[in-house]
């Protein structure tokens, strides 16, 4: 069945979105935004002979279009939709599985984070669709 997409929302540096994954199935998460430190920086990469963006002085490379963000973000919290229920998946910060990236937010984020965290609830609860806790796999 195909729903209507839910509408973005965000509250300082947390935001609830849609996004697909790199088979082009649509899915929910929260994320949260940084200051993109290589934004504007340009010069100080060259290409190899890949193509690819390659620091000068250091031995790592970035993707072009990283250059050209003032902001990046990473994923705390993937939401699973199928017909009947929401599966929420917490993404965990460390290997072991002993910490969330939602644990690691500061007081500011973390306030912001339940108040997204609770409009997505809202949101999904309305279309009448049960919550399960569920892990990354």
């Amino acid at each position: 069945m195909k729903r209507k997409q839910l509408k973005a929302f965000r509250r300082g540096n947390i935001e609830f979105r849609s996004t697909k994954d790199l088979r082009d199935n649509p899915y929910y998460e929260i994320v949260k935004w940084c200051p993109n430190p290589f934004f504007g920086k340009e010069s100080e990469f060259i290409k190899d002979e890949f193509g690819r963006l390659v620091h000068k002085s250091k031995s790592y490379f970035i993707s072009e279009s990283i250059l050209k963000h003032e902001e990046y973000c990473y994923t705390i919290t993937i939401f699973d939709e199928d017909d009947d229920y929401v599966t929420v998946k917490e993404v965990e910060n460390n290997e072991d599985g002993t910490e969330y990236r939602k644990d690691v937010l500061n007081e500011e984020d973390g306030k912001n984070y339940e108040k997204v965290l609770a409009y997505a609830m809202k949101r999904f609860t309305n279309r009448n669709l049960g919550i399960k806790n569920g892990q990354l796999e």
